[in-house]
C-alpha cells in the first residue's frame, strides 16, 4: 500500500468495483498477520454469523467464506460518491435536544430487555418508556464485541454494531422512532480498552491475539491502573486519539445519536498508577487535559451532544470536568438501599441530600444520579436478603419493599438535576447481579443472562411503583423540580430515619416527607408558606399553620406536599402499614376515653417543655406549658387528636393519640 506523506495513512485503489456490491476484504502485514479493517462499519465472523443467520436477526447477511479465511472479514459496499451515509436511511423526524439538566435516562441492555434481543423490540417499547417518562435511552454498549451475548464492554471493532442486535437500519429507525417520540438516544462507548481481536492490537502483539507488543503505537503493554481489563489503551498517543475521534465522530454523524456515556474514564491516564486505588482516584491534571482534549473535538462538530463519565474520581477533578461540560454519573445505591432496607448509617444523610448537585461540591447540575445501574444490586434483591425486621414488620416482604422504593423514590425524580433509571428499577425487578436466590454473593453469574419480568405489570404492587415512578417524573414538567432559581433544602439528622426536602420557588413551593424507620414517626410539618397546601398523590387538602402542624408517618409512608393544587396522577393508594406501636406509646390518659365537655389529664414520661394538642388535620387547638409531668387538656369536640410533647428546643420528644367521644 501507499504511505500518505504523514506517514499516518497507508492506501490502495482497486478498480472493476461496482456499485451497490458488497465487498469483503482484509490486511495482510509482513506476509502473515491478517486482519479486518479497524475502521470496518460491518466484520463478519467465523464463529457468531450462522447464529445470526439461523435465527434471521440480519436479513440477507453476507456469508463468512469459510474456505478462504478463519479471520475477521471487513466489508464494505461500493456506493457511489453523491450517496454520503454508509447505510442511507430517509430521517422523518427533526429532534430538539432539552437541556442536560433536564434528561431522565433509561440505561437500557438491548440484550435483556426482551427475549427476542433486538433493536425492533425497543422501538415496540418506547410507548411504555414514554409513559413512564424518561426523555433519553442510553444503550449500553452495541458496538461489534466478542461473541454474541455479552454487556459489550469487551469491544473488538468500536465502529461496527454488533449483528446480533439486527441491522443498522432496524438501529436508524429506533434512534429516528425514540426522536419522533422526544427520547434522545446515548450510546455507551468503552475506550479505556480493546480486546485482542482489534487489529490495533493484533497488527502490533505478542503472540496472535496480544498482549500488545513494546512497539504498539495505541496500546500499553501493562495496564496502568487497577481496574483496567483486556488491552488497556494509550490515550497520550496521537494515533489513538484520532482512532477515538473518528468513532466520536461517526456515530453522530451517521446514526444521529446524542451523546455518550465513557465507560471508564478514569483510566484515560498515562500516570502509571499499578494496583493502588486511592492514588489513581486522586486528582490526576494529564487526564483532565486529555478528556478537555476529546471534549473539546466532539464540540467541533457538535455543540449539543450530551457527554457523560463514569469517572468517581476526585471532587475537584470531577467539578473542573464538569465546569468544562462534562456530565458525571453519579452512584447513589448504597445510601438509596441503605433506607428501602431499614438500616440508616452516619453517612445516610449525606447521601440522600447529595443528589442535589451542590451538596457534592459541583456548581453546575451535572451529575447523572441513579439508585440503580448495571454495576449495582438491585434495590428490591438486595430487600429480600438484607432487609431490616422488626416486631410485625420487615422490609424484606414485597409490599412493604416496593413502598419503600416509591418513598426513596419521591426522594429522588422531583429533586432537579440528572437522573437515570437501570432498565426495570420501575417495576422493582428484583433479580440479583450477584445476589443469587440464596442470597449468596457469586459474581460467576454478575454477566449472565437475565431473565425478562414484563408480567410484573400485571401485578397491582410492582405496576403501582411503575405509576409511582411515572407520577414522581411528571413534576419534573413543573419549574419547582428543574428550574436552577428553585431552592433545595434537606433535612434530617445524621441518624434519623425520616427525610425531608423543601423546594422553594416563585410559581410554587414544594416539601416531600418519608419515614424509612420501622415504626411509625410522628412529624411536625412546618412550611415555607402557611396556608392551604395540597397532597400531590392524594389530591386533598391540608391548612398548616405558621407554627407547623403534626402528622403521623407510617413506616416507608410518604407525602408529597405542593402550594398549588396539581393533576392528581392515576396511581392506586399504597397501603398503611399497621403494626404493633405499643412501644411508642409512653403516656398515659385518665380517663380514656374521654367525653365531649370533660377535662382529663395526661401523664408523662418526662417533664419540661410545652405540650401541644392537634386534630387529625394536623391543626393546633391547643397550647400548653408542661410542670410536674403532667398537663390539663379539654374540654375538645368530638374526635380524634394527637398530644405532641416538644422539648425547650422545639424537638419532639413523644407523642399520643386519644379519642373524644
Amino acid at each position: 500500500m501507499t504511505i500518505d506523506k504523514d506517514s499516518a495513512y497507508y492506501w490502495i485503489s482497486v478498480s472493476g468495483l461496482k456499485i451497490g456490491t458488497e465487498y469483503g476484504y482484509q490486511f495482510v502485514i509482513d506476509g502473515s498477520i491478517i486482519v479486518a479493517d479497524p475502521y470496518a462499519k460491518k466484520i463478519l465472523s467465523e464463529f457468531n454469523d450462522d447464529e445470526i443467520i439461523s435465527q434471521n436477526r440480519y436479513p440477507n447477511l453476507k456469508r463468512y467464506p469459510k474456505s478462504k479465511t478463519d479471520e475477521f472479514l471487513s466489508v464494505f459496499t461500493m456506493r457511489p460518491a453523491s450517496q454520503k451515509d454508509e447505510f442511507p436511511y430517509a430521517w422523518k423526524n427533526e429532534f430538539k435536544r432539552i437541556p442536560a439538566k433536564d434528561l431522565v435516562i433509561y440505561e437500557l441492555l438491548v440484550r435483556d430487555f426482551t427475549d427476542r434481543r433486538t433493536f425492533r423490540a425497543v422501538i415496540d417499547s418506547l410507548d411504555y418508556l414514554k409513559k413512564l417518562g424518561i426523555n433519553a435511552i442510553e444503550l449500553m454498549p452495541i458496538h461489534e464485541f466478542e461473541g454474541n451475548i455479552s454487556w459489550g464492554y469487551d469491544p473488538a471493532f468500536p465502529f461496527a454494531f454488533d449483528k446480533y442486535y439486527g441491522t443498522e437500519l432496524d438501529l436508524k429507525e429506533l434512534i429516528d422512532k425514540a426522536h419522533g417520540m422526544g427520547i434522545a438516544i446515548i450510546l455507551d462507548l468503552v475506550h479505556n480498552h480493546l480486546t485482542g481481536s482489534n487489529p490495533l492490537i493484533r497488527m502490533w502483539a505478542d503472540g496472535k491475539y496480544g498482549p500488545p507488543s513494546t512497539i504498539n503505537p495505541y496500546a500499553n503493554v501493562t495496564a496502568k491502573h487497577p481496574f483496567n481489563v483486556f488491552n488497556d489503551m494509550n490515550h497520550e498517543s496521537i494515533a489513538y486519539q484520532r482512532y477515538i475521534d473518528g468513532i466520536n465522530e461517526y456515530w453522530i454523524r451517521e446514526f444521529n445519536v446524542d451523546g455518550y456515556r465513557f465507560d471508564l474514564s478514569k483510566g484515560f491516564t498515562q500516570v502509571d498508577y499499578g494496583s493502588n486505588t486511592a492514588r489513581w482516584s486522586s486528582y490526576d491534571s494529564t487526564r483532565i487535559r486529555l478528556l478537555k482534549r476529546m471534549y473539546n473535538r466532539i464540540r467541533s462538530f457538535d455543540s449539543s451532544a450530551y457527554l457523560i463519565l463514569e469517572h468517581f474520581a476526585d471532587s475537584r477533578e470531577e467539578r473542573e470536568l464538569t465546569d468544562h461540560g462534562y456530565l458525571i454519573w453519579h452512584n447513589m445505591n448504597p445510601t438509596s438501599s441503605e433506607a428501602v432496607m431499614g438500616w440508616i448509617t452516619g453517612q445516610s444523610d449525606n447521601g440522600t441530600s447529595q443528589v442535589y448537585y451542590s451538596n457534592r461540591s459541583l456548581n453546575v447540575p451535572a451529575n447523572v444520579a441513579y439508585m440503580e445501574s448495571h454495576d449495582e444490586e438491585r434495590l428490591i434483591r438486595k430487600n429480600f436478603c438484607y432487609g431490616k425486621a422488626a416486631t410485625g414488620y420487615t422490609t424484606r416482604d414485597t409490599t412493604i419493599a416496593l413502598q419503600r422504593a416509591g418513598a426513596m423514590a419521591a426522594m429522588f425524580f422531583p429533586i432537579p438535576g440528572p437522573r437515570m433509571i437501570w432498565q426495570f428499577g420501575e417495576i422493582g425487578y428484583d433479580i440479583g447481579l450477584q445476589l443469587n436466590e440464596s442470597c449468596t454473593d457469586n459474581a460467576s453469574i454478575r454477566l449472565n443472562i437475565k431473565p425478562t419480568r414484563w408480567n410484573y405489570l400485571n401485578d397491582a404492587r410492582r405496576k403501582r411503583l411503575y405509576d409511582t415512578y411515572s407520577a414522581l417524573l411528571a413534576l419534573r414538567t413543573y419549574p419547582t423540580f428543574t428550574s436552577l432559581q428553585t431552592k433545595v433544602t434537606f433535612k434530617a439528622s445524621r441518624m434519623d430515619t425520616l427525610r425531608t426536602v423543601h423546594l422553594e420557588h416563585p410559581e410554587m413551593d414544594a416539601l416531600i416527607i418519608a419515614n424509612f424507620d420501622m415504626k411509625p414517626r410522628l412529624f411536625l410539618t412546618k412550611v415555607t408558606k402557611p396556608g392551604t397546601w395540597f397532597d400531590y398523590f392524594s389530591g386533598s387538602s391540608i391548612d398548616i399553620t405558621s407554627e407547623g402542624n403534626s402528622l403521623t408517618l407510617q413506616p416507608g409512608q410518604f407525602h408529597v406536599l405542593t402550594s398549588k393544587q396539581l393533576p392528581k396522577p392515576n396511581v392506586q393508594a399504597w397501603p398503611v402499614t399497621s403494626i404493633n406501636d405499643e412501644e411508642n406509646v409512653q403516656s398515659t390518659i385518665n380517663p380514656h376515653p374521654l367525653q365531649s365537655g370533660e377535662h382529663g389529664f395526661i401523664s408523662l414520661k418526662l417533664n419540661g417543655g410545652m405540650g401541644r394538642i392537634y386534630d387529625m388535620k394536623g391543626v393546633l387547638i391547643d397550647n400548653k406549658s408542661i410542670q410536674d409531668k403532667q398537663i390539663q387538656i379539654g374540654p375538645y369536640p368530638s374526635g380524634a387528636y394527637v398530644f405532641v410533647h416538644h422539648a425547650e428546643d422545639g424537638s419532639i420528644l413523644e407523642h399520643y393519640p386519644f379519642i373524644i367521644q
